[in-house]
């Protein structure tokens, strides 16, 4: 049940955008678009205007693939006459069109592309349908992290622009997010607020859609009455407005409904026409989900083979557009069928199927988890042998105290030596304190000062798993052949220099050295206490960083000595941290986060701040930077990077109250 409910809602949302951020309105009929766009003789502006509505109005809900050949001619012609916003457009709308074929990663592909476009150019509205989409791809996908992040830059964006229409939009695929996840209450008041505002725009499509995902609230509340007066109600206004897609997946909405309350020939006649249409229109996915309602609803009424007949014609179209939920439900389905029905071998193996496809929605949610399990296990491994080593240390030192009482009273027993003593214990306790102080230092130039305190009073120190944290990479570029120039005692010299430089600097703002590992030097910001402020303030130490080492080498060079360049690499995201050693024990941290930012460093360049998307939008509004796109990294793939080119006002304030 839960699985049918979220599942017309998720593509509900996506039809409200896609209708929502494609600027609709009237236009002459197809013919006619098709006329203006072969006209050679107007501008070429008008002619890809009506190539685009053509594309997006005249085919995208009743032929996909015409409209995705519509897309393909205008970007070539948008192009070679080198107009980037057209080409923006075009991969939007080929992007749409994959995606109303199922085909979710070849839209994905075309949404970043747009994006990459739209950014580059500053178009920021264009850049919002691109945003808005990528986070819808991503719910689909069960990785409701990336999706609320690419939707909220989405719904700000949108506010800075004063774009009520797309406000409501992103409001509503915000609310998919929190009905997929459970929260009713969160889900009725986003979806909600985008009703109201499409109201009052008087947006008939968007209407419909979001009384779809009202009623599919009220169902999970319990209130099917009016879960149902919902569906009808968004059922007339897409018959009004002819959107057949849109028809589909009420008509199933609606025998759900029916299916729930044991109304099974209701049911029956609403998901077949359901069916009817998707299969019409060529929505592979729509039509799984429809064949799998019919399926449930025959072994409902105990008619177990045709009910595997459906489902198996619903399974084979799951996985051939790799829809994750669709399989689990068709697998699920199966597997209940064929259990009733004696099946027991196919039964088991859809059983093992259903499970893996479960596993696979929850797992982008647990994934944190897992992580921080394993890590804290390895540790408690490392710190069970540390504490038997410890309780070697503890019967020596009991040992060692006891031998001390021992002297203790012999001392008391003669005044004269116990005078001596005092002088010498008093010496002695000099140089102790002076030693404790000087091994307290040690410590803390080693060791966070909260981790070093722990260390001291307990004898050992837990590792910790941080939520998010900001680690910061620096390396010299071209230190082979600097070095090559040098003793090996000056080029030390020039590196304890620098080194001292950024130590200052992260001092400065609240950023911990971890180590230097050669001529790299690796710091993180928010731990080991975490704060808000992780993120601005190691891109904040990175600027200063490359700015004193600016300053430091044209010194250099001015006195006709050899120099070298700095680049830096930033990314946020979790880790976990502790001690490790026994001899010549270092604090350090471990996780993706920190193979992420040695790649931002490798990939940057010398004098730039490279950070990760994770890093920008943590800090986008405190720095100009410049959207490098995907670029290579090594066992990681593509992952887009920015150069933070320098501070925002809005940063420099911030470095002042620090």
């Amino acid at each position: 049940m839960i699985s049918i409910v979220s599942k017309p809602c998720k593509w509900q949302f996506i039809i409200l955008f896609l209708f929502l951020s494609l600027n609709v309105h009237s236009t002459p009929a197809n013919d006619s678009l098709w006329n203006v766009w072969t006209n050679e003789g107007l501008q070429d502006s008008v002619r890809l205007d009506a190539l685009h509505s053509l594309a997006q109005e005249g085919f995208m809900q009743i032929n996909p693939d015409s409209a995705f050949q519509l897309g393909s001619l205008k970007y070539d012609f948008a192009l070679e006459r080198g107009l980037q916003l057209q080409q923006s457009r075009a991969l939007m709308v080929m992007g749409v069109a994959r995606f109303n074929q199922g085909a979710y990663t070849d839209a994905l592909d075309f949404y970043y592309r747009s994006l990459e476009i739209s950014e580059s150019i500053g178009d920021e509205h264009e850049a919002t349908r691109a945003l808005n989409n990528i986070g819808n791809i991503y719910v689909i996908q069960a990785q409701f992290d990336r999706a609320i992040r690419y939707l909220t830059r989405t719904l700000r964006m949108h506010e800075r622009l004063g774009n009520r229409l797309g406000m409501a939009s992103t409001l509503n695929n915000i609310g998919v997010i929190y009905l997929d996840q459970g929260d009713n209450e969160q889900a009725l008041d986003a979806f909600s607020q985008c009703l109201a505002i499409l109201e009052e725009l008087e947006h008939t499509r968007g209407m419909a859609s979001m009384l779809t995902n009202l009623a599919i609230v009220y169902e999970n509340m319990g209130d099917l009455e009016t879960a149902m007066e919902k569906q009808f109600e968004s059922l007339r206004l897409e018959e009004k407005v002819e959107d057949r897609r849109a028809m589909a997946l009420t008509l199933g909405n609606i025998g759900h409904l029916y299916r729930t309350m044991a109304v099974f020939d209701s049911a029956t006649v609403f998901f077949e026409r359901g069916l009817e249409i998707a299969e019409d229109i060529g929505d592979k996915v729509e039509t799984s989900a429809a064949l799998t309602n019919l399926a449930r609803v025959y072994a409902d009424q105990g008619q177990y083979q045709r009910s595997i007949d459906f489902a198996e014609r619903s399974l084979v179209l799951a996985q051939q557009s790799g829809a994750i939920r669709e399989t689990r439900n068709a697998a699920e389905t199966l597997f209940n069928s064929y259990k009733q029905s004696g099946r027991a071998g196919e039964a088991l193996e859809m059983h093992e199927l259903f499970i893996q496809m479960r596993d696979s929605i929850l797992n982008q949610e647990n994934q944190r988890e897992v992580l921080q399990q394993h890590f804290t296990y390895e540790m408690e491994k490392k710190e069970a042998l540390a504490e038997a080593e410890q309780e070697k240390i503890r019967a020596v030192n009991r040992e060692q105290i006891r031998r001390k009482n021992l002297q203790l009273n012999a001392f008391i027993g003669g005044l004269v030596l116990m005078s001596l003593l005092a002088g010498v214990f008093l010496v002695q306790r000099r140089r102790i304190g002076k030693e404790k102080q000087r091994s307290d230092n040690l410590l803390l130039n080693i060791l966070p000062e909260e981790t070093a305190e722990e260390l001291k009073t307990n004898g050992y120190a837990e590792s910790r798993y941080f939520d998010e944290v900001s680690v910061l990479f620096t390396d010299f570029v071209g230190f082979t052949k600097f070095s090559e120039k040098m003793s090996p005692g000056e080029v030390v010299e020039v590196i304890h220099d620098c080194f001292s430089i950024f130590d200052d600097i992260v001092t400065k703002y609240n950023v911990e050295k971890i180590k230097t590992i050669g001529d790299a030097y690796m710091a993180v910001a928010g731990l080991p206490t975490p704060n808000e402020t992780h993120a601005r303030d190691a891109v904040l130490a990175a600027l200063e960083m490359q700015e004193a080492m600016n300053e430091y080498f044209e010194g250099r060079r001015q006195s006709g000595l050899p120099a070298m360049g700095v680049r830096i690499g930033v990314n946020t995201g979790p880790v976990v941290a502790g001690i490790v050693g026994k001899k010549k024990f270092q604090y350090d941290i471990w996780g993706d986060t920190v193979n992420t930012a040695a790649r931002m460093e490798s990939s940057s360049e010398m004098g730039k701040v490279n950070i990760s998307e994770s890093t920008f939008e943590k800090v986008e509004s405190l720095f100009v930077c410049h959207y490098r796109g995907k670029i290579h990294a090594k066992n990681k793939g593509e992952i887009g990077m920015y150069f933070v080119e320098h501070r925002s006002i809005h940063a420099k304030l911030a470095a002042i109250t620090t």
